[in-house]
């Protein structure tokens, strides 16, 4: 899902050709919209979340693991707005691309229990 989502991203971005805002913090190419890290950080951290609600026993480790990921969801593209190399409108359009993918793989991937779909084997 990554790598679609990065060939995904890039082919929008050429499509839409958005320079970065300027100056930035910390080194940055390519153009702005939409952002790869916000995209990034929701497909990734958002599967290991939905991963871990499988996995784990316990609701107290279930919400510590959601909250240390989800705060990790919010504050990278939080950074990038932040060092200025990207705007806001190519955050919020990163996490919905993102979260839209998301949902999507976890529809395919799972059944409506919770469980691995046996019907993909």
């Amino acid at each position: 899902m990554i790598v679609f989502a990065g060939l995904s991203n890039q082919i929008v971005k050429n499509i839409i050709t958005r320079p970065r805002p300027t100056p930035h913090l910390v080194p940055a190419s390519g153009f702005s919209f939409p952002s790869g890290h916000a995209m990034v950080s929701v497909l990734l951290y958002g599967s290991l979340i939905i991963i871990l609600h499988r996995h784990l026993k316990s609701n107290w480790q279930r919400r510590v693991a959601s909250c240390l990921l989800l705060g990790l969801i919010i504050l990278i593209p939080i950074s990038r707005v932040y060092v200025n190399v990207h705007y806001q409108s190519d955050i919020v359009a990163g996490m919905a691309i993102a979260y839209t993918k998301l949902y999507i793989s976890q529809q395919l991937f799972f059944n409506n229990k919770g469980v691995p779909d046996d019907s993909l084997k």
